[in-house]
């Protein structure tokens, strides 16, 4: 389904399309949209690998420019071969393997773009990290309308999801209100895991 095709049919199923005053709306709901399919669905058509090369004396690596939700990240040291697994920073972090301590065990993304690898005294250049990821998903603008959507699998939900929150724009109807009570629940239900713990 080309984007115009998506677009129009968002339009028309939220009874809006003679109205081209909404349309920045509409392309901002459908940008969210594929960001929160990416985050719940993981498609394996936006995931890719990379090799981050490290450096002695630094923690802080760029990270690819299309970088948008990281799925596994491996560190690879270069005198022994060996591999494993690096835990996020804010998780419980696991010992480094056996002869290896002082290397990385944990790592932390950084807002610009950057990944914190600790602890980073044992780097040396010639380790790197297998980093997979996720792409950025698409930016849906009115100059990419006539392209193809590349994930066409996402477009039931993206199209159904982005009706409703389009028809609350300019509908009172009390039935869409209900409707967006599911999403809301479903986009909290992230947080709720990290709430802090009290002692007893």
């Amino acid at each position: 389904m080309l984007f115009q095709e998506m677009l129009d049919q968002i339009k028309g199923e939220a009874r809006i399309k003679q109205d081209d005053t909404l349309d920045e709306i509409v392309f901002g709901i459908i940008n969210q949209q594929f960001k929160e399919a990416v985050q719940n669905n993981r498609p394996w058509e936006l995931r890719k690998a990379e090799k981050i090369p490290l450096t002695t004396g630094n923690s802080l690596f760029n990270l690819p420019q299309d970088f948008y939700l990281w799925h596994e990240i491996l560190f690879n040291d270069a005198d022994t071969g060996r591999v494993w697994g690096l835990v996020d920073q804010d998780g419980a972090a696991q010992p480094a393997p056996i002869g290896m301590y002082g290397h990385p065990k944990s790592f932390e993304i950084i807002e610009n773009n950057q990944i914190f690898v600790n602890p980073s005294s044992s780097i040396v250049t010639g380790d790197f990290i297998n980093l997979v990821y996720y792409k950025i998903p698409p930016i849906v603008t009115e100059e990419i309308l006539t392209q193809e959507n590349p994930i066409p699998r996402l477009e039931p939900f993206i199209i159904a999801a982005s009706i409703r929150r389009v028809r609350m724009f300019h509908d009172d109807d009390m039935a869409v209100a209900q409707m967006l009570t599911g999403d809301i629940q479903q986009a909290a239900q992230g947080y709720t895991k990290d709430l802090p713990e009290e002692k007893e």
